[in-house]
């Protein structure tokens, strides 16, 4: 819908530029353009059918060697200084090499499973899948003929398989590719060529690397990303227009009182003493050209986080990934906490829950009148329970202005115990507003 006219508020350039909207307007229309890419790339060998034995699997295969080389550079990861996609370029503990690329002005880094280092005794093999787990696109290099199942993956992110098989056809190498990805994401080009072989290691990275780039947007546009980065960007646009009514109405009071030099009668007293009215929803609609607008206050609260539901995924994947002797202790719920809550206030009552749990509860937790309250802490701060980690959490980003995991959960250990740091770094990396400004400036 269109602005009616008489609503519209001229605004100078040179205040345009000094508030800063310029800048925000072109970087709305920047955020939709990437030019850092993080790539996932996994190797299943001969028999394997679980991701348990795909993230497992140790870099001793000549062929997957020979397709790393086609699709980037290898690279010494201790002290790279280009895009490394997230893996830790200072201490060594992401592997020691990362392979990267360049197309045409697209930079591009691999999160390679076998180069990432294996942990003894963990069998999902988490520090691996933590980085391939939450790209969108990935690369599945398999040996054999057995077919690739992307439902064996559980991840919320992973969206797009390119899958790739050495093969020998007439007496020549060849690559065959297969596309699968999940319900919703978009055709994306360029298509495969007859029956998906390749005979030229050129022609098959070209290929790839466009494939990729073009899989990744795709896969941004599916209901998962698509509506929390709509949603973030309306916010963003909202913000804006906001601003510049402002500006705008300020700017018309200046002028008015710069150009007014004749005496004052009553009614122009009366009409410049009363204070300008704040924009109503429907006028900001109409001044965005139809955004749907709402309040800051409900924008900060809902809009640029995730919701109660992305965050119910988080808390179950987060514990589906635990041992059960792990699973059982990592939040506290209320029913828990009130058990807790009994242990502490009759200590000596030897008929709640078991011996081993009273012993549990003495040894982590103790009772501390909190505002007038008695309340259950740990390391001298209350425990949060499971029900109120999510309004903790809107809380701790909000007030560190959408900073990463270590800013969140600083602020939220001033305050509060019994929040585990990973369920801190799921919810930062799934926050809309910080999934944009990611994929606008992957620096």
């Amino acid at each position: 819908m269109d602005a009616p006219f008489h609503q519209l508020k001229k605004i100078a350039h040179d205040d345009m530029v000094s508030l800063g909207l310029r800048e925000d307007l072109l970087r709305l229309d920047e955020n939709g353009i990437h030019d850092h890419y993080k790539i996932g790339v996994l190797l299943i060998k001969d028999g394997q059918a679980k991701e348990e034995e795909w993230f497992a699997n140790k870099n001793d295969s000549p062929d997957f060697d020979e397709f790393l080389s086609i699709i980037g550079q290898r690279q010494a990861l201790l002290g790279y200084q280009g895009w490394a996609a997230g893996l830790d370029t200072k201490t060594g503990d992401s592997g020691e090499h990362i392979y990267v690329t360049n197309w045409q002005k697209h930079d591009i880094a691999y999160h390679v499973a076998p180069l990432i280092p294996l942990r003894q005794g963990d069998r999902q093999q988490i520090q691996r899948k933590r980085h391939i787990g939450n790209d969108i696109v990935c690369l599945v290099f398999v040996q054999g003929c057995q077919p690739f199942n992307p439902a064996a993956i559980k991840s919320q992110f992973l969206h797009v398989f390119i899958v790739v098989h050495k093969e020998q056809r007439q007496g020549k190498d060849a690559w065959r590719v297969e596309i699968t990805s999940v319900e919703h994401v978009p055709a994306f080009g360029p298509p495969l060529p007859q029956h998906g072989l390749f005979f030229d290691k050129h022609q098959l990275r070209s290929f790839l690397l466009a494939k990729m780039i073009n899989a990744e947007y795709a896969g941004l546009k599916s209901p998962k990303f698509a509506s929390p980065l709509a949603r973030a960007r309306e916010g963003i646009l909202a913000n804006i227009v906001d601003r510049g009514f402002k500006l705008a109405q300020d700017t018309s009071i200046r002028t008015g009182s710069m150009h007014s030099k004749s005496a004052s009668t009553a009614s122009d007293r009366s009409v410049r003493s009363n204070p300008q009215p704040t924009p109503s929803r429907s006028m900001k609609k109409e001044l965005s050209n139809g955004v749907v607008m709402l309040t800051r206050q409900m924008l900060l609260r809902n809009q640029q986080y995730p919701s109660q539901e992305d965050f119910d995924d988080i808390i179950r994947t987060y514990l589906g990934n635990l041992s059960f002797k792990k699973r059982d202790k990592a939040l506290i719920d209320q029913q828990r906490y009130d058990l807790i809550l009994r242990v502490l206030q009759e200590p000596k009552n030897t008929s709640i829950s078991t011996a081993q749990f009273r012993f549990w509860v003495k040894k982590m937790f103790t009772l501390t009148n909190h505002n007038a309250q008695l309340a259950v802490c740990h390391d001298n701060k209350p425990v949060a329970m499971k029900e109120h980690i999510y309004a903790i959490l809107i809380w701790a980003h909000r007030q560190s202005h959408h900073g990463g995991r270590d800013k969140t959960s600083a602020l939220v250990r001033r305050r509060f115990s019994w929040i585990p740091k990973e369920l801190i770094a799921r919810f930062v990396r799934q926050c809309p507003f910080c999934i944009t400004r990611r994929n606008g400036d992957a620096d």
